[in-house]
């Protein structure tokens, strides 16, 4: 940009250092504190990345427990289901700067009908010899039933294992209250049954049809 050699231009030229002076160090120290909060994002975010990686490593052993969603069509797998529903934004001022920010993200919750409308349960899943330990303490109880001192039982299921010989029959007899073998289903809906009629519902049905003529 050319600068006329003139007192008028001078003057503005003066006028322009002395702004320029004036605001420096201002401008030098918000340029610290963003880069200071910059330094502090990226040491969280690296952070959160190590936390990430030990959380599914941690999860690495329990991957065939929780992806047992083969029988899912691709597109009703939990990985296609779970979305953002909402993503709200908003502007931060940081150190005098303005810089966009996010302010909340709401999963998607309307997933949870469709998908307890789709669950299929694995009938076989325990055919799979990797669940086959958690028979463990059934084996256990049988030998303590069949005469053998628990200590014994369990001593003998521990080295079994331990040695890779472990076998079961995968049937389980269980008949106190509120087990597999003894759900207690009907007492169950009776109890449900009692708090649905203290809330008087069938009061307020007859008040909304003769409110409404029916």
């Amino acid at each position: 940009m050319a600068i006329k050699l003139t007192k008028n231009e001078q003057k503005v030229q003066k006028d322009r250092l002395k702004q320029y002076q004036r605001y420096l160090p201002t401008l030098q120290l918000k340029k610290q504190q963003l880069q200071a909060v910059i330094t502090k994002t990226k040491a969280d975010l690296d952070q959160k990345e190590v936390e990430r990686a030990q959380m599914i490593g941690d999860l690495d052993d329990w991957v065939a427990v929780f992806a047992e969603n083969e029988i899912f069509d691709e597109e009703k797998k939990l990985d296609h289901l779970v979305q953002p529903e909402t993503v709200i934004c908003k502007n931060e001022n940081i150190a005098g700067v303005t810089v966009p920010a996010f302010q909340e993200l709401k999963d998607c919750l309307q997933m949870t009908t469709y998908i307890m409308n789709e669950i299929k349960v694995n009938e076989h899943i325990l055919d799979d010899d990797k669940y086959l330990l958690i028979f463990s303490v059934e084996e256990v109880n049988r030998l303590a039933r069949e005469g053998m001192p628990f200590r014994d039982a369990y001593k003998k299921v521990g080295l079994d294992i331990e040695a890779g010989n472990f076998s079961h029959s995968k049937q389980v007899h269980h008949t106190h209250e509120g087990s597999i073998g003894n759900l207690c289903n009907d007492e169950i809906s009776a109890l449900m049954q009692e708090v649905v009629d203290g809330f008087n519902f069938h009061g307020m049905e007859v008040a909304e049809k003769a409110l409404l003529g029916r």
